[in-house]
């Protein structure tokens, strides 16, 4: 396991495209606002981004920041000489367990992340959030407009983020299908993840369309 902290900037961020994509899921489906009124939709967004931004810091990653398509990864990859996506999945649960759709298996590779909060919210009509954060930290990488303070640090909000481990498309294919909130999903524990790679062995694929996808 390893544990990626990340602090104000980042949450701001994961807030900003948390909000980005849903107003672009909503030009994409055509939906009505209040079909994204709830706070749950938002959250889980929220949740997600945060998951997937300590992956991205950890194996050195770029953000999608894309809002009207979803190719079903959020990161064109290299591993082991192969190219295929990787799909990051976030839960604040405390034992999450690695959830992927029946029938939506599209990744070649998948990260489990728990993410340490326990009360937030987010409202995208200010685009703002709250959160409880696990402790108050000095950002020694602030963004511009936070460079106002002393010596280039302000003390922020930080929540930790635990990467629990990985698994292969195989992995999550002979994996037990079982029914989470009415959709049957390929589920697997913690226990059965495997170890995460050293970041030096993922490269981030220039390549939007790898060949493996196309199979």
């Amino acid at each position: 396991m390893e544990t990626i902290t990340l602090v104000g900037r980042d949450l701001r961020q994961a807030c900003r495209l948390a909000c980005d994509r849903i107003r672009g899921e909503r030009t994409a489906t055509v939906a009505s606002p209040d079909s994204y009124s709830g706070p749950s939709i938002s959250e889980r967004h929220f949740v997600g981004l945060l998951a997937e931004i300590a992956v991205a810091e950890y194996f050195g990653l770029q953000i999608n920041t894309a809002t009207s398509t979803d190719p079903g990864y959020d990161f064109p990859i290299e591993f082991d000489g192969e190219r295929g996506g990787l799909d990051s999945k976030g839960s604040t649960h405390d034992d999450p367990r690695l959830l992927v759709t029946e029938g939506s298996v599209d990744s070649e590779f998948y990260v489990l992340s728990r993410v340490n909060l326990r009360e937030y919210s987010v409202d995208c009509q200010q685009n703002t959030y709250a959160v409880n954060p696990n402790k108050i930290v000095l950002d020694r990488r602030p963004s511009v407009e936070d460079r106002n303070t002393d010596e280039g640090t302000r003390r922020t909000e930080s929540v930790e983020i635990d990467l629990l481990g990985w698994a292969t498309k195989d992995d999550i294919l002979d994996a037990e299908v079982l029914v989470h909130s009415s959709s049957p999903s390929h589920t697997l524990s913690t226990g059965k993840l495997r170890a995460l790679p050293v970041p030096s062995a993922v490269i981030h694929s220039t390549d939007s369309r790898p060949p493996k996808w196309d199979r």
